[in-house]
């Protein structure tokens, strides 16, 4: 399955398509996601990204999949692709095209 996420930069106003292959697993982010953390609180997570706390825990028990601008944030806090953390796939890489609107 592909999935597109589309993310309009507030500044530029210019539009950023990833695709990437396979599926989402809802409790594999969660525990990615508490992985990543490591020693950091969900509180600093959520200021750091502007995200609520509960968003962030909802996120880590994989009761909730953050919207896509969510999902951007948080691999670029994290430093990692957003495949890395979302996808299902052992290829990490994703396919980036940047549109100008």
């Amino acid at each position: 399955m592909c999935h597109v996420i589309e993310y309009r930069h507030p500044q530029t106003h210019n539009i950023l398509n990833i695709r990437k292959e396979g599926t989402m697993n809802s409790v594999q982010i969660g525990k990615r996601l508490i992985e990543l953390r490591g020693s950091r609180t969900q509180e600093e997570i959520a200021r750091d990204n502007g995200i609520s706390v509960s968003a962030i825990g909802m996120y880590e028990r994989g009761e909730r999949i953050p919207r896509d601008e969510i999902k951007i944030k948080l691999a670029k806090y994290y430093g990692v692709s957003v495949g890395q953390i979302f996808f299902d796939s052992d290829d990490t890489e994703c396919v980036a095209d940047e549109v100008k609107s």
